[in-house]
């Protein structure tokens, strides 16, 4: 996976991501690393969402091909997504979301799974 930050690109394996979440072009993260005294490499240790939070009851908004919009706000793609085995979203489903923050057409939360309610 790499990283493109202000300065520079990180690279790091997937391995090290926290449990559960893969992260997506433009999530935002934590990155514990350490810098080689001497060098210019970076060493990566763990990646996790900066933020993450639950939110319940809330309704798909909107669907399009492989992507979707949760309340108005929470950006979604199928395929990042995690949903239980065969269920598929629609429009107007009540959902639980688990959501990270992430900069995404116009929204600023990613949802990583839902639960139909």
């Amino acid at each position: 996976m790499i990283l493109s930050t202000l300065i520079k690109e990180i690279h790091f394996s997937l391995d090290i991501v926290s449990e559960g979440f893969v992260p997506y072009k433009r999530d935002w993260v934590e990155i514990e690393y350490s810098k080689e005294p001497g060098t210019a490499k970076i060493n990566t240790h763990s990646v996790k969402p900066l933020n993450c939070e639950l939110v319940e009851k809330i309704c798909n908004t909107s669907l399009n091909n492989r992507c979707g919009i949760i309340d108005y706000s929470i950006f979604f793609t199928l395929d990042s997504l995690k949903c239980p085995a065969e269920y598929e979203p629609q429009k107007h489903d009540l959902v639980d979301a688990v959501i990270v923050e992430s900069i995404q057409v116009g929204c600023t939360w990613r949802a990583v799974s839902i639960t139909p309610v």
